[in-house]
């Protein structure tokens, strides 16, 4: 799979025309781009499908992939991409880039077209957010001690201090 033109005419074979419910689906692809899987994660209704994180992490390391590319269909057609259609790449790219795993597309199915948000620009930055999952809440962190010149440069000369008792 090496363009979105290529991922855009694999997914509208499975989701092109299917109106009456959404389909989420996910192609796991190798080191050299060629597909190891694909699944339907989640089927939905006419108005959304149900996403969960979890599943698509748990089938991405269960086939050992390298990078991932996400489809979905709109029953009503539209090409447009919804705002939680862009929050849950944002989601997916942060969960997956810690990985080493790439969201390398997602791809919109309305009617017979498709969209690419590659091509549109609209793919997350995975160093922008950190990975959010609904289920774990973070409480606010201790920042980080800082030192001053002073105090570093004072550690450093224990540091050799020390590092030169140990060597004889």
């Amino acid at each position: 799979m090496t363009s979105p033109e290529l991922a855009g005419s694999y997914f509208s074979a499975f989701l092109s025309g299917l109106r009456d419910r959404e389909l989420f689906m996910v192609v796991f692809l190798d080191n050299s781009n060629q597909i190891i899987e694909t699944r339907i994660l989640s089927e939905g209704g006419i108005a959304e499908a149900p996403i969960y994180p979890r599943n698509v992490l748990k089938a991405a390391l269960n086939c050992d992939c390298t990078s991932v590319i996400l489809a979905h269909n709109h029953p009503g057609g539209s090409l447009k991409p919804s705002w939680e259609d862009l929050l849950l790449t944002e989601r997916m790219t942060a969960i997956f880039e810690p990985l080493h795993i790439n969201i390398l597309d997602h791809i919109i199915i309305g009617g017979t077209g498709y969209a690419s948000l590659a091509q549109l620009g609209q793919m997350p930055k995975a160093a922008e957010k950190s990975a959010s999952y609904e289920a774990i809440t973070f409480k606010s962190q201790e920042e980080p001690a800082s030192y001053s010149a002073f105090e570093m440069l004072a550690v450093a000369t224990e540091e050799a201090a020390f590092d030169e008792e140990w060597e004889r």
